[in-house]
């Protein structure tokens, strides 16, 4: 594992996902705007870039997959010991029957709103959960139907002295 400065990760991912949005035609015929807020530029953690890379732009893509219209919004806060970082969308959000299991292998949700979405293997998240956890971090999500989730994971900070 290396240091590596997470707003530079978080910014890739948006630029890969950014690019990857209008080649399909999504940020157009949806409407969605990515942005990154990142008030904590200069925080340190430890890691596999290409693996924490990798969740960013999972969750990202997740956010726009769910997304019919609104805003995605990526953003990076410090806390005590810890980077945490969020992606917000407002999309359909995550069905209360499904919230306990969202994280496991496999678990999908079929719809959006009432167009079928194309069908993937379900293990975004699962693998999203992994890599954290091998980061000694914590990933979670908030969520309400109609109104959008904002999943969010946490790293811990470089010490400096």
């Amino acid at each position: 594992m290396t240091k590596m400065n997470i707003s530079k990760l978080v910014t890739e991912a948006v630029d890969t996902m950014q690019g990857s949005a209008l080649q399909k035609g999504l940020m157009l015929t949806k409407g969605l705007m990515l942005t990154v807020d990142s008030r904590a530029a200069s925080l340190l953690v430890y890691g596999d870039f290409d693996r924490l890379k990798d969740v960013v732009t999972r969750l990202i893509d997740n956010a726009i997959k769910f997304t019919i219209e609104g805003a995605i919004k990526v953003g990076i806060t410090g806390e005590e010991d810890s980077a945490c970082v969020y992606i917000s969308d407002t999309g359909i959000g995550i069905p209360p029957d499904i919230k306990d299991r969202v994280f496991e292998p496999l678990e999908q949700i079929y719809k959006v709103g009432h167009k079928e979405v194309p069908q993937r293997t379900g293990l975004g998240l699962a693998i999203c959960k992994a890599v954290i956890q091998h980061h000694e971090g914590k990933i979670w999500f908030e969520s309400e139907p109609g109104r959008g989730s904002t999943f969010y994971f946490t790293l811990p900070q470089v010490r400096t002295r």
